[in-house]
């Protein structure tokens, strides 16, 4: 077959039966579908980046939040190391700037801006409340530590004050004023009262507990220490006890010590023939014999004494030069002060015999020497005698009545070479003794060694 004559033959179809591609039929329904999607998707898109946005800007504020909350926490602490009321309050109020300024700088975002601003608003607000309590708070405590610190002072310097209720009124007057404004409570303030005024009279009662407790006892007895609570009156009676005790302790030991010094001056003044039977009674008895006399000497130094007296009376006495030279002191002006009979009597007061003699011989050579002095020499020993400085010739020692002794026989014998120039002589020596530094002393002085220091 012809297959092209075949296909020549064929009939053309006619238009209306041409086949059309409809939207349905190649895929407009799912085409316009698409379109739903695409704008619902970019409605999606739009309504999640707006939300984005917004979580983030809250996520930024709340951070925001957080970093000034620590900020402030940071500020309290910072103002807490040296707390004062004074100052408080306004110095939160300018670190609270400080924090909003630096948490504000580098916001653009309108809307985190106004989210910002709104929580430090917040923020602050209970900042500011909570800085004005604790400015308040620090004011109570700063007045309440100073009122403590006060009447502390107040009650430990009670024991130098002599009107207990001048220091009470003062005190009390104090506890008032902070009751009045606020410092403390009414009920706070009475017991303050109450325990200051118990402090002060403690503190009155141990001043006089240790100037004489008979004194706190009496006091006490005429009420003196009201306010103070039966406890503490019990242990301030006990501590007034052991102060009796400690105070006749140390007159025990005081007197003990006196005894003891005196006991070596009596003994001394046995030895030396100064002190005889009569003193030494008097030392131990007591010049009345009153049996509440207190002994000067211990009851070992008066026998002691008593045997050495005895001793001494058995041997004929003791040499004594500090009693020879005493006496020759008197005679080396008025040689007829002592009778040779008076002199040889002094025996029998314990001087021994040969100081006797040796005072017998000064007499004598005294008046010998008087009687070959020029006219008007004499006068030169009274100018020795008169530079002695007042009340010295009661202090002696036995050194510088020696010292003296030796003045005047240098002075008889530079007269005796030389008789015109007694005078000289005489004021030469007696400037010696008006050199003489601090002559009451103790008596214990080395008078040459006090004339060498003058620049004799």
């Amino acid at each position: 077959m012809d297959i092209g004559k075949y296909v020549s033959s064929l009939d053309a179809p006619a238009a209306s039966g041409i086949p059309r591609a409809t939207p349905e039929e190649y895929g407009g329904a799912s085409a316009a579908g698409m379109g739903v999607l695409a704008k619902e998707a970019l409605e999606y898109d739009q309504a999640f980046t707006a939300q984005a946005d917004d979580v983030q800007r809250a996520q930024d504020v709340s951070r925001l939040s957080m970093d000034v909350h620590k900020a402030v926490a940071d500020l309290d602490n910072a103002l807490e190391e040296r707390p004062d009321w004074k100052t408080h309050e306004a110095n939160w109020t300018k670190g609270f700037s400080k924090i909003r300024e630096q948490a504000l700088s580098g916001i653009n975002d309108p809307i985190v801006k106004r989210g910002a601003l709104q929580q430090l608003g917040s923020i602050e607000a209970s900042g500011y409340v909570r800085a004005k309590a604790r400015k308040r708070q620090l004011f109570v405590d700063s007045s309440k530590a100073g009122l403590e610190n006060t009447l502390q002072d107040a009650m430990e310097g009670a024991a130098q004050v002599k009107d207990p209720a001048a220091l009470i009124a003062l005190g009390v007057g104090a506890i008032r004023s902070s009751v009045v404004g606020g410092v403390i409570s009414a009920e706070e303030g009475a017991k303050t009262e109450n325990d200051f005024i118990e402090g002060v009279q403690v503190g009155f009662a141990k001043r006089d507990i240790l100037a004489d407790p008979m004194v706190y006892f009496a006091k006490r007895k005429t009420g003196e220490y009201s306010q103070v609570g039966i406890g503490k009156i019990d242990l301030l009676d006990q501590q007034a006890i052991r102060q009796i005790e400690h105070n006749n302790r140390m007159a025990e030991q005081q007197v003990k010590k006196a005894q003891e010094k005196r006991s070596a001056e009596v003994l001394a003044g046995v030895e030396a023939g100064a002190v005889d039977d009569a003193a030494l009674d008097d030392a131990f008895l007591g010049p009345t014999r009153d049996p509440n006399f207190t002994p000067e000497i211990t009851p070992d130094a008066y026998k002691e004494g008593k045997v050495k007296l005895a001793a001494r009376r058995r041997e004929g006495g003791f040499r004594n030069p500090g009693m020879t030279n005493s006496y020759k002191i008197e005679l080396s002006l008025n040689p007829h002060r002592y009778s040779d009979q008076a002199i040889v009597g002094l025996s029998a007061k314990g001087l021994h015999p040969g100081d006797v003699l040796d005072l017998l011989e000064y007499k004598r050579g005294r008046i010998d020497d008087l009687q070959k002095m020029p006219p008007g020499a004499s006068s030169g020993m009274d100018m020795i005698r008169t530079a002695v400085p007042r009340g010295f010739m009661n202090t002696m020692t036995d050194k510088t009545r020696a010292q003296l002794i030796a003045d005047e026989q240098e002075y008889i014998r530079r007269v005796k070479k030389d008789p015109g120039r007694w005078f000289e002589i005489a004021s030469d020596i007696s400037n010696r003794w008006k050199t003489v530094k601090n002559p009451m002393g103790t008596g214990a002085e080395d008078l040459k060694k006090a004339l060498e220091e003058a620049g004799k």
